[in-house]
Order: C-alpha cells, then structure tokens, then sequence
C-alpha cells in the first residue's frame, strides 16, 4: 500500500546465485534474477492550483488524492536477468576480471492525468469553458454542468519492452616503477541494447472536442469511465526498435609519490544508435585527473577534473535522434580523518556543465528540446564521526543550478542539511540501538520567461529504535516521523508532487 489512494504495489524477487572456487586463484560466481511487480505510479501530476496555491475557495486538495483510473491504471513490469561474475589471480601483482550480463524485460504502463493546457494555464474545465465559447456552447447543449475542481484528463499507454547483453573484462596491478607506486586499471566494456516503445495517447479524453464521458471532479472523485481499448489500439504510434551498441576502453592509474597521489584516467566510447532506418554514431574520448596531498595531521587537500559522456537512447516527439549528454567538473576540496576518535569529514566545491539535458519545462508527450548547456555549482560538506557509543552522520550542501537559458533547474532545492546520531550502549544494554536525525530541505524553483513556482523549504524527522542477540536483528525505523504534509516540487507546465508522509517499517532478520 501507498499513501495514494488506489495505488498500490506487489514485488515478487526470486534471486538465486551459485559461487564455484576453482582453484584458490579462480573464482566464477552465476547470479539470476526474476522480478515481477504488479503496481500503480504514484505520481499523479496534481494541478498547481490546489496544492502550491488555494482554490478559488481557499481550500485545497487532498494530497492523497488518485487523478487516475482503478481500471485503467497500472505500471506492471516483468524482467529476467543473468550476471556471470569471475576473476583470476595471474600473480601477486596482476588479476584478470569479468562481468556477463544478459537482461530482458517489459513494462505495461498506463496512466490517466489532469490534462495539461500549457505553462502558467489553468488545467480545470470550467477555465477552459470560459476561454472557449464554442466549448461551453458544448456543454450547454448536452445540459451539463462542473464544479470549480472537475478537470479533463489525458489517456495515455505505453508497451515498453529491452533486451540487453554487455560484458566487461578489466586488468588489475599493483606495481612500482623507481619512486612511482601504481594501481592500475584497464579494461573493454561492450553492451547491446534494444528498446522498443510503443504508445497512444488521448489528449484530454475528449473533453476539448466536447465530449466530457472522462472528466474528473478532484474534490469529489467518481471513478469507472475511460475510453474503450478499441479507442487507443487506433491511436496507437507503433515505433521502430531502437538498438544501441556502445564499446568503451579505458585505463587509470593512481599513482603514490610518498605522500601525494595522483590520478590519470581516460575512456574511448563509440556508440551506434539506430532506430528504424536512421542510424546515429557518436565517438568521444572522456578523461580525468586528480591530486591529493596527505598531512601528517590527517589533512589532505585535493584538486579534479573529469569528463563524462552518456549515450540518450531513443528520439524525441519529433523523430530527431537524441544527443549523447556530456558533461565537465572542477572539484577542490580536503578530507581530514581526526587523530583522536575515529572518522572523516570532506569538503568540496563543484562546477559542473552538462550539454544535451532535456528540457525540464516540456510538457509531456512534447519533444526532449535536448539544447545549450546547463551549470551545477555548489559546495558539500560530510562528517562521519565515532564518540564512544555514539556515532554521528552530518551533511550539508548548496547548488545554484541554471538552464541554458539561465533559469533555475526545476526541482532541485538550493540548500540541504542532514544530522543522524546513532546510539549504542555497551554492558546491560548492549545489543539495545536507537537513533534520531533531522532532515532539512530548501525550496526548490521552476521557471521560465514568463513564470516562476517557488516551493517552500521542509523539515522532517526520522526515529530508529532496535535490537540484536546472537543471529537476530530486529529494528523499527520511522520516516517523517510527524508525518508533515509537503510538496517536494512544482513545475511550470502545472502540476506538484506531494512528498512522502509518516513510513514506519519493521524488519526481523536472522543470520546464519
């Protein structure tokens, strides 16, 4: 069960893996996997007018509100998969690796949502009414009426199915060459992929062609009503598959020179992506390269750069082929381990640009607009620290991230902070634990030109409280532990997303 009416989720795993030692330098491990979850999306895309802001009444929605249909909803996945894992000690200094994988899966995904209407647009019918004389003239006829909080909603289906091989095979050594201490790795990385996507959509379940059989009063739900299959199979965009092979080589070492370390990667990609008749090759070299130095104190200030490249498969609405994202990042910071108690703190400041991102403020069904190029910049700060029966987990962070065109990333808060305190007594408690945090989160912004969503900050609180004796451990943890009603994010295009109210979850284990 969920927090979301209507919605909720069953997972069978069934995980199997056998391990053969060969020799004692030879070791093979098979790993299986079967997976099947029968669920709902919990994502229900809730308009910005009732849940960010009031409703004309003032009131709002309830935040456990289901826009979707009981009968028509579901988002069913099945996969199968198979990793075969080995590795070999040539000597003391060099060993030989390996990862097979071969993975199949579908995905049977449909969902109903309040119809978007477009950025800063209201998404509830008697608006759209009074905006379009010729559909209220509509509605007048067939002698209907809708309360202020009824909205048209789209249908949408999706039949997704993959197929994946990829295998990897890497040298490991450890060596010196005169003063140079090295640890070396190099390897090939090889995959196959084949997506294939097949969809319908029915924008606003009629409603803007005035036929209002689907709408949705969100105050007062009356579910049931949604379109014959026989509607959508005539709708249906039958896509070609879409098929990408990618192999990669790539070498780094880390280097020790008494007390500096430095680090010297770079990776060849060459990526074919190909669906139906249009066939897309993209090569890129990506490197990287660091140093730390080690104080005697514990002290050890660092400086980075590396690259990525990341192959998009699939084309966007428009049949364009998708761009391979990249992206840069600077880094400087220190990491300090205390002498007197054990721990770690770490200090860091970023500049990261990546190109080819989608377009955050899209509406769906649109194209990816993949464009320009967005910055992420920003500190964090880590502390993990020992007193005694006491252990304690601390972090803090800010981001200034910007579109291409110089607008925030939605969605992404700007400041964050965590504090989590673990407590575990020795001698007539021992085997007793019990543990608090807080978890803070800054406001988050969407914008555009012409519009700009602020979602407040929140504040939340998790309880841990356990036990453990012989092979037992038992242990209730609780999320949110006032169960604060909040939203995590808004968008332009009109929708928010209601974050994840009191969770309490019990486990028992036992260890053999």
């Amino acid at each position: 069960g969920t927090q979301i009416d209507q919605v909720d989720e069953e997972t069978k795993v069934f995980m199997p893996s056998l391990s053969w030692q060969v020799t004692p330098d030879t070791k093979f491990t098979l790993i299986g996997l079967v997976q099947d979850t029968d669920s709902d999306t919990a994502a229900q895309f809730i308009p910005v007018e009732g849940t960010l802001f009031p409703l004309k009444d003032g009131s709002y929605l309830d935040t456990e509100l289901y826009a979707g249909e009981p009968g028509f909803n579901r988002y069913n996945t099945e996969s199968q998969q198979v990793t075969l894992l080995g590795e070999h000690r040539i000597n003391e200094n060099w060993m030989v690796e390996g990862t097979a994988l071969w993975r199949s899966g579908e995905a049977d995904y449909h969902q109903a949502w309040p119809t978007f209407t477009g950025a800063g647009q209201s998404r509830y019918l008697n608006d759209i009414l009074a905006a379009q004389p010729a559909l209220a003239a509509a509605a007048t006829a067939q002698g209907l009426t809708f309360t202020d909080t009824t909205v048209p909603r789209t249908f949408y289906q999706g039949d997704n199915t993959f197929d994946q091989l990829a295998g990897d095979i890497r040298l490991r050594g450890s060596f010196t060459t005169g003063v140079l201490e090295h640890d070396i790795l190099a390897g090939v990385q090889y995959q196959d992929v084949e997506t294939d996507s097949d969809t319908a959509s029915l924008y606003g379940g009629g409603a803007l062609a005035g036929d209002f059989r689907y709408v949705l009063d969100l105050k007062n739900p009356v579910y049931g009503n949604y379109p014959d299959q026989s509607v959508f199979d005539a709708l249906l965009n039958d896509t070609p598959a879409n098929e990408v092979k990618d192999l990669g080589v790539y070498i780094s070492d880390q280097i020790a020179l008494d007390k500096w370390r430095f680090t010297v990667g770079v990776r060849a990609d060459s990526v074919e992506n190909k669906a139906g008749t249009v066939t897309q090759d993209d090569d890129a070299i990506s490197t990287s390269f660091g140093v730390l130095y080690r104080f005697d104190n514990g002290f050890a200030p660092y400086a980075s750069y590396s690259e990525s490249f990341e192959t998009v498969v699939g084309t966007d609405a428009n049949g364009n082929q998708l761009d391979p994202e990249e992206a840069r990042q600077y880094e400087v910071g220190f990491k300090y381990e205390p002498r007197g108690i054990p721990g770690l703190i770490t200090v860091a400041y970023y500049d990261i640009e990546i190109s080819n991102l989608p377009n955050p403020n899209s509406l769906p069904g649109n194209a990816a607009q993949q464009q320009g190029v967005s910055t992420l910049k920003g500190f964090e700060a880590e502390a993990r620290l020992q007193f005694d029966e006491i252990y304690v987990q601390a972090a803090a962070s800010t981001i200034d991230a910007e579109d291409p065109n110089g607008f925030k990333l939605a969605a992404i808060p700007e400041n964050q902070a965590s504090i989590w305190t673990t407590w575990r007594p020795d001698g007539d408690w021992d085997g007793f634990k019990a543990g608090v945090g807080i978890r803070y989160v800054g406001e988050t912004v969407s914008e555009n030109a012409t519009l700009r969503y602020t979602t407040p900050d929140y504040t939340l609180g998790d309880l841990m409280v356990g036990y453990e004796w012989d092979q037992w451990d038992f242990a209730v943890n609780a999320r949110n532990v006032t169960d604060e009603d909040y939203l995590t994010g808004c968008l332009t295009r009109g929708d928010c997303f209601p974050g994840l109210r009191r969770t309490v979850i019990a486990n028992l284990k036992y260890k053999f």
